[in-house]
């Protein structure tokens, strides 16, 4: 009898056999199956959660970290005692360690069902956890009791928001379109989670600018009256400055070399101004006093001339005759001269202290300056009642009141004008 087994039958033997360690290996890694190497290598890093509820989590299911698998859950056991399920559930060494404030809950991919891990890493700063510790477990929530807070009417809207969504999807581009929404809604939520987290533990600071922010609108409310007249005066001047652009531009224009003459004007007058403030002060007190001197002026003037006529047989008052008679036309117009310089005073001496400031101001504003020599900074401010020479209409009643014609002192207590206070300095008329 002859034993020898055919080639042909072996090496069928042979690839039958290969085929199906192939095929074993394939479905095993396929499916899932125990490995055959996992006592080859390190230790697997690997975790655990004590859940209520496993929602019929399977092993092997997926451990997602925000939606990337970062590892596999390995074991899913009951617990009698506490009537509760610990899951044993591995990570990635990519992804390892995690740390202690982090947590994992339940979740499901579709309506159907399909549950898996989320993990929650938790933050560095709150150290590592080592291979075998617990996590700690979150409730999760599925669709169903997501939507048992739904009364009737709820549920009825959300019945018409699905159906909104069927007809839309119908339509060639509808799918597409809800696929971008969604991804935006996505990286919305995202954002906001990174903005939330950037401002957990700024709670206080964030009510105490809700708390100002209240405060600076309440303010604005009560002033609501002055801002809508402040907005309605700026309108009016930029109308007016739309209106008149081109004498605008004429007058920039000029400014440069009215600027530089008023510099010439400014260093040249500074001592001037010094010499002139005591000589100011001292007819400013005088004024009150010049009043009925001036007055009587004319009445003296007129008798001088009369003793002066009868005195011409005197050879020295002759001589003085001469020099009167030759001085006596010039006599009326000292007389006006005088006559002017009364109401001038009296009205300059009011304001002394308002004249005198103004210099000292303009003194100390030129006194800044570089290599180039000295400058003077200005601004302009245009006022349509100014410019009219007319009061703000509506004052008192609106709260801002311009006064072309200031009082003394109105600067401690500005008023508004009433016409025909501002005195009028008339000129002297001989009679």
């Amino acid at each position: 009898m002859d034993h020898r087994i055919p080639k042909a039958g072996v090496v069928i033997a042979l690839v039958c056999a290969a085929a199906a360690i192939a095929s074993f290996i394939f479905l095993n890694l396929a499916f899932e199956g125990p490995s055959l190497i996992k006592n080859v290598g390190g230790k697997p890093y690997t975790l655990e959660a004590t859940f209520k509820d496993t929602e019929i989590l399977p092993t092997k299911q997926p451990v997602l970290l925000r939606g990337l698998e970062v590892g596999k859950v390995k074991d899913v056991a009951y617990n009698h005692d506490g009537a509760t399920a610990t899951v044993k559930f591995s990570v990635k060494e990519e992804y390892a360690p995690i740390h202690k404030n982090a947590h994992v809950w339940i979740g499901e991919r579709t309506i159907l069902g399909d549950p898996y891990l989320a993990l929650e890493p938790g933050s560095e700063s709150a150290g590592e956890l080592k291979t075998g510790a617990k996590v700690e477990a979150r409730d999760s929530v599925d669709f169903d009791e997501a939507f048992e807070f739904l009364d009737e009417e709820g549920r009825t809207r959300v019945k018409s928001i699905l159906g909104e969504l069927k007809d839309a999807t119908r339509a060639k581009a509808g799918p597409e379109r809800l696929n971008a929404t969604v991804g935006g809604l996505t990286r919305t939520v995202r954002e906001l989670r990174g903005l939330t987290d950037s401002l957990r533990g700024q709670e206080e600071d964030l009510a105490g600018l809700a708390r100002d922010g209240a405060i600076v609108l309440g303010e604005l409310g009560r002033r609501e009256r002055a801002l809508r007249t402040i907005v309605g005066s700026g309108r009016q001047t930029l109308g007016a400055f739309a209106d008149n652009a081109g004498s605008l531009d004429r007058g920039l224009a000029e400014v440069p070399g009215v600027l530089d003459a008023s510099r010439r004007v400014l260093a040249e007058s500074r001592p001037l101004l010094r010499a002139a403030r005591p000589a100011i002060s001292d007819l400013a007190d005088a004024a009150p006093l010049l009043t009925p001197i001036l007055a009587d002026l004319p009445a003296i003037t007129t008798d001088t001339v009369d003793i002066v006529s009868r005195l011409s047989g005197v050879p020295t008052f002759r001589e003085l005759l001469t020099v009167v008679k030759l001085v006596g036309p010039s006599v009326p117009a000292i007389e006006g001269v005088a006559r002017n310089l009364v109401p001038l005073l009296a009205y300059t001496a009011d304001r002394s202290p308002g004249l005198a400031a103004f210099f000292a101001n303009l003194a100390g504003a030129t006194q800044s300056g570089d290599a180039n020599g000295h400058w003077l900074r200005t601004a302009a401010v245009f006022q349509g009642n100014l410019s009219s020479d007319t009061p703000a209409s509506g004052c008192p009643q609106r709260d801002l009141c311009f006064n072309a014609y200031p009082g003394p002192a109105d600067a401690r207590d500005p008023q508004p004008y009433p016409p025909g206070s501002y005195p009028r300095l008339q000129p002297f008329k001989r009679r």
